[in-house]
């Protein structure tokens, strides 16, 4: 079988039609982009060290080469699991180590609101005071919108959230609505939904502009950090960003955990040695 017969295979599996629209464009960008050098190769042929040579190509982008890693390992999983292949040759390839996204400081928050359009400044605030990821953001609607509440469900999870707005964020919704032409909160200036592609687009030019480091993601570390900063349990935390994982949710408010902690040990300090 060559490659490209077990990628026809794959996407019409239900493997592959259970993923979720950004995961399938992802993963087919990978194969017809990143992979189609193997297009036509037996896939019995295809070696280890074919799969890292590949893998290496795109070492200076980590997260690229990593993604190859990830679909190939899917594949020809998928091809062993079915008798097409012995053994997977993706079978525990290693990863580039990659930076994690970092979190936004206090001061990086406020450069925006007070110099980033408006559009940015609104997909801020709603990603700051719900934790959502940018494709939520994205198609929530006003109709979400109850004046207290927002709701959306999660497009990587499938979970319906519903997020209590906090007093800043109600604010900037109440007065966008009553400025606002079309269904979505986050919009295009004639109110027709904003893609993931046109906003990044957004997103790029006007952090270009303003020589602006932080990558918009980090807004839901942000915002796990704070709700952390505030006293909040892992689990309240995941009610609010809707981590499928408390992991996830330490990982990202581990730091501002130790803070807090920090403040509150050298206070009782304070209180015994003055």
């Amino acid at each position: 079988m060559k490659f490209h017969g077990l990628v026809d295979l794959y996407r019409k599996s239900h493997e592959y039609r259970s993923l979720t629209f950004n995961s399938k464009r992802t993963y087919d960008l990978i194969i017809d982009k990143r992979l189609n050098t193997l297009r036509d190769t037996n896939i019995e042929q295809i070696t280890r060290q074919d799969l890292i040579m590949l893998r290496d190509l795109y070492c200076s982008t980590a997260s690229v080469a990593n993604l190859m890693v990830s679909v190939s390992s899917i594949l020809f999983k998928f091809a062993e699991d079915r008798g097409y292949i012995q053994t997977s040759p993706a079978y525990r390839i290693r990863k580039f180590k990659t930076q994690p996204i970092p979190q936004w400081p206090e001061y990086a928050i406020k450069f925006v609101l007070e110099n980033f359009r408006s559009l940015c400044v609104l997909a801020t605030m709603v990603a700051l005071y719900t934790g959502q990821r940018q494709c939520d953001i994205l198609k929530m609607k006003w109709s979400d919108y109850d004046g207290e509440n927002i709701s959306v469900r999660q497009q990587k999870t499938g979970k319906q959230m519903v997020i209590p707005c906090h007093s800043s964020l109600k604010a900037y919704l109440d007065a966008a609505k009553m400025k606002a032409i079309g269904k979505y909160i986050i919009a295009k200036q004639d109110g027709g939904r904003m893609t993931p592609q046109l906003f990044r687009s957004y997103w790029y030019r006007e952090s270009k502009a303003h020589d602006f480091p932080y990558k918009f993601h980090g807004l839901r570390k942000t915002a796990a950090a704070r709700l952390a900063e505030a006293g909040c349990t892992p689990h309240e935390i995941a009610s609010i960003t809707g981590h499928s994982t408390l992991f996830m949710v330490q990982k990202y408010s581990e730091g501002a955990r130790q803070k807090v902690l920090a403040d509150k040990a050298l206070a009782k300090l304070e209180a015994v040695t003055t």
